[in-house]
């Protein structure tokens, strides 16, 4: 009896035990909503979370929403499509801190640019001819601001 009882547990952790991260993408019917949960249940949080990127990158009809390997071929197991996943995501994290760094960067440039037109706009026209001196000189700044700002990304209208 306690021999059958092994074995019948055996048997059942081995069906148990089949990693979900193993499955092929082509062996997964996206269609089915029931047979996706399925193998997303057995994964771990995290993983879980990853496959259910991918897979809502695989239903949403935008180019390049898709997450793909980088020559655009989907993966072919559910870890390598989790392992894509994850780092696309990593990548939207470092993309959005460079985003952020360009902002910052670009208002310093704006607030200078201000203080500039300011000190400018400050200097009458009838102004003295040491005055006058100090505007050309700030005038002679707008360039290499201009040139500045356009190398952090500002569109500059002129």
């Amino acid at each position: 009896m306690r021999t059958l009882l092994m074995v019948a547990l055996a048997i059942g952790l081995a069906a148990c035990g089949a990693d979900p991260s193993s499955t092929k993408i082509a062996d997964i019917d996206f269609a089915d909503a029931g047979s996706v949960q399925a193998i997303s249940q057995k994964l771990s949080p995290a993983d879980r979370a990853s496959f259910n990127r991918y897979v809502i990158s695989r239903a949403v009809p935008i180019p390049g929403a898709e997450i793909t390997r980088p020559d655009g071929t989907a993966p072919t197991t559910v870890r390598e499509a989790i392992e894509l996943a994850e780092r696309r995501v990593a990548a939207s994290k470092v993309e959005a801190q460079q985003r952020e760094v360009r902002q910052v960067a670009q208002k310093k440039l704006f607030a200078e640019q201000e203080a500039l037109e300011k000190k400018i706009a400050a200097i009458p026209f009838d102004a003295t001819p040491e005055q006058l001196r100090q505007r050309v000189e700030l005038e002679k700044q707008r360039g290499p601001l201009t040139e500045r700002m356009r190398a952090a990304g500002v569109t500059i209208i002129e």
